[in-house]
């Protein structure tokens, strides 16, 4: 369902997600009839130390299974420092990420069933060439869900930081008064580290914080995993990865209820 004027009917929508895409997804709650509240959760800083993620990109050629990507700031990191004329096969969640990979020429596959990175590993394995090497470009702190079921298949899966995501520490108090009270009527979630930093800034328990009248929309079942163990089930999982679904999926909710 793609979103359409006025079907947010100008409730408050709070985004958590790093800029600039938060300010995309600014925009898209604007065409929707909503008002955005843009405060982001966590800041996209580059690695530690830059020369290992150029190190590894040189040597994409060793990578037969190919690259795998797993967010928009994963494929910026890869396009900044893939040497050029490189072309390697690119695994992609997203179809942002993947768009962005195919703007700029690259050969990608996103697996239309792979909702998170996880799931992306069956779909590698299904692609038919076992005990191939792969490159992850990861972040940081990156969950380790995918590399450790593509390992156990036999598969030599290299990982290597190409962005980190600091925390935010602290917020406004309006922004958690706001939430407790109502005034604002959704929580765009777009990533497990950015859900986890949502909870730890709210006053616990995270069910009292985030009542029920405000909606808790995710952009994955791995969100939705890490808001369920904190208590306070999600009430919309996007149906695919990007911001777009989210938001046709969320007026589909704010709809019925």
């Amino acid at each position: 369902m793609a979103c359409h004027l006025g079907g947010l009917n100008q409730r408050t929508i709070l985004i958590t997600r790093p800029r600039p895409e938060a300010d995309e997804t600014a925009r898209q709650v604007q065409l929707a009839g909503g008002l955005p509240w843009v405060e982001p959760l966590l800041k996209i800083v580059p690695p530690d130390d830059p020369a290992l993620l150029r190190q590894a990109l040189n040597r994409w050629q060793d990578y037969d299974g190919g690259l795998i990507v797993t967010s928009v700031n994963g494929a910026r990191a890869l396009l900044d420092g893939l040497p050029a004329g490189a072309r390697p096969l690119l695994w992609a969640v997203g179809d942002r990420t993947a768009a962005l990979l195919r703007q700029a020429g690259h050969r990608v596959r996103v697996p239309q069933q792979a909702a998170d990175a996880a799931l992306l590993a069956e779909e590698i394995m299904a692609d038919g060439h076992n005990q191939r090497r792969l490159l992850w470009l990861a972040a940081e702190l990156a969950q380790q869900g995918l590399s450790e079921r593509l390992r156990a298949a036999g598969w030599v899966v290299d990982q290597v930081v190409a962005y980190r995501a600091e925390l935010v520490t602290s917020w406004p108090t309006e922004v958690t008064d706001a939430l407790q009270q109502g005034t604002i009527n959704a929580v765009l979630l777009f990533s497990s580290r950015t859900a986890q930093a949502l909870i730890e800034l709210l006053p616990a328990p995270v069910a009292t914080a985030l009542p029920s009248p405000v909606c808790v929309a995710v952009l994955s079942p791995a969100i939705a995993r890490v808001m369920a163990q904190a208590g306070r089930p999600a009430d919309v999982v996007a149906s695919r990865p990007n911001s777009a679904q989210l938001l046709a999926d969320l007026q589909q909710y704010e709809r019925c209820h």
